[in-house]
């Protein structure tokens, strides 16, 4: 007999498409979200010394100090107010911050797009995700919040630069959300994990308040997604909560890996690794500009394109089996979306791999 929560749940169609991928021989595979570059040799080889070394105990459940004097630096946190806990990846991260604040029957307003897990993650915990459509532009604001607050309403989430739309909010739109929570009563959630892929201005985030979380780690920036090392800076009874679930939870997030968090390791991609990014979203808007209808990204490394309707496909679904069919992977826009008008097609991957897919989807 399996439980109510569990069943209300739907399986990763990213993993699904994934998957179907795999048994096509010369697939072009822009499905999966993770930077294409490997993870820089030094860390690996201070991993490897720290396994040799034998510090692979339990650390507290809040995690290790010095990781989390690190995180703190990152965000000037400097009074009692504010803390920190390093948690299990961002998803980890999100699980304690959903258990600690979402009751059954509580509602949270997740934009549309949105990333699987802010929706799927609620149904586990008996709440209630309401998707907030921000659809052609991708900006969720207060003006929109404002269709769907109900009595019900305990929190907003918004990702910053988004999964799967790749659009970052400005300063102004990120005061403006975070005025309409305090204002409201509600949690702002601001989920950063994408931060360091900013390409058209300078990434903003919330400023620290009562009522302000924030997700963040090091999977994208350090390509260290196996790793599972992220992080939750909120106010300090916010945090005490999640120390508690994540003693009985996670325990603490795997405690070779917390080493790596440092002020060294903290610090901006470089450069010339951010200008890549930026040359292969550049290349893919001029490229598909002449087919497709999109909001071009300023962040992140997704594209979110309305589908080529046509030849009998009315659907995301419908247009990336026929692009499976051409040995090309993208994710049908309904996996992140109450509807399926468009896909998302991810540009970290090779120059190569990128030019081919292009070709695919300019000649379908």
């Amino acid at each position: 007999m399996i439980s109510k929560r569990a069943l209300s749940m739907k399986p990763s169609g990213i993993r699904k498409y994934f998957a179907l991928a795999s048994k096509i021989e010369g697939c072009i595979d822009c499905s999966i979200g993770q930077p294409d570059f490997p993870v820089e040799d030094n860390i690996k080889t201070e991993l490897l010394n720290i396994i040799l070394d034998g510090r692979n105990k339990y650390t507290q459940s809040l995690g290790l100090e010095s990781a989390r004097a690190a995180v703190k630096e990152k965000y000037s946190i400097n009074s009692d107010d504010y803390n920190v806990i390093i948690s299990s990846g961002v998803s980890g991260g999100l699980y304690l911050v959903y258990s600690a604040i979402l009751d059954p029957g509580d509602e949270i307003l997740i934009p549309d797009p949105y990333f699987i897990g802010y929706k799927e993650l609620s149904h586990l915990l008996n709440a209630i995700p309401v998707p907030c459509d921000t659809y052609p532009n991708f900006i969720l604001t207060p003006e929109i919040l404002d269709k769907y607050l109900t009595s019900k309403t305990k929190a907003v989430i918004v990702g910053s630069p988004s999964n799967p739309t790749g659009v970052s909010l400005t300063k102004e739109q990120v005061t403006d959300l975070s005025s309409y929570c305090k204002q409201k009563g509600l949690y702002l959630i601001f989920d950063e994990i994408y931060e360091e892929f900013s390409y058209d201005f300078v990434h903003e985030r919330p400023a620290l308040e009562p009522h302000v979380i924030i997700l963040n780690g090091l999977s994208k920036s350090k390509a260290l997604m196996g790793w599972r090392l992220g992080w939750v800076v909120a106010n300090s009874e916010i945090i005490s909560q999640l120390e508690k679930i994540q003693q009985f939870t996670f325990v603490c997030a795997p405690s070779p890996f917390q080493e790596v968090i440092t002020k060294e390791h903290l610090k901006p991609i470089p450069q010339t690794k951010l200008n890549n990014f930026i040359k292969r979203r550049d290349l893919v808007s001029e490229k598909l500009s002449t087919k497709y209808n999109f909001t071009k990204p300023n962040g992140a490394f997704y594209f979110f394109p309305e589908i080529f309707k046509g030849n009998n496909i009315q659907s995301g679904t419908e247009f990336v089996t026929e692009l499976l069919n051409r040995k090309l992977l993208v994710i049908p826009g309904g996996e992140f979306s109450k509807v399926d008008t468009n896909f998302r097609l991810s540009f970290a991957v090779s120059d190569q791999m990128l030019e081919r897919a292009l070709d695919v989807l300019c000649s379908f």
